[in-house]
């Protein structure tokens, strides 16, 4: 029985906060996930939440977080962003070697 990965090129995608400058280890269980179906030859989308940096997240709190003001939250979304480019850059060139045929998408 055939599943829809195999069937067909689907497109996966996951949110990232820009609350901080950089990518944090919690990150790298989604990276990873993204990587393994970007091998497989489907195409990953990273969102940079900007306006849930701005809003923030209510989940779990008493009180608001301190807004972060838009310049902040665009340099985050930069450094964030180029942690992602980097990621997919790095695992191209150290760990994944393609087939003939086949090639590692970036991340949208």
């Amino acid at each position: 029985m055939s599943s829809l990965l195999d069937s067909s090129t689907q497109t996966l995608y996951s949110g990232f906060d820009p609350t901080a400058d950089s990518l944090h280890f919690g990150n790298l269980l989604v990276l990873m996930t993204l990587l393994r179906f970007v091998r497989e030859g489907h195409q990953a989308i990273c969102v940079i939440g900007d306006a849930t940096a701005a809003l923030g997240d209510p989940s779990g709190r008493l009180e608001e977080r301190p807004l972060i003001s838009e310049q902040v939250i665009s340099s985050n979304s930069q450094g964030v962003s180029s942690d992602i480019s980097k990621v997919f850059a790095n695992h191209f060139k150290y760990f994944w070697k393609p087939t003939f045929n086949s090639r590692l998408n970036d991340p949208m």
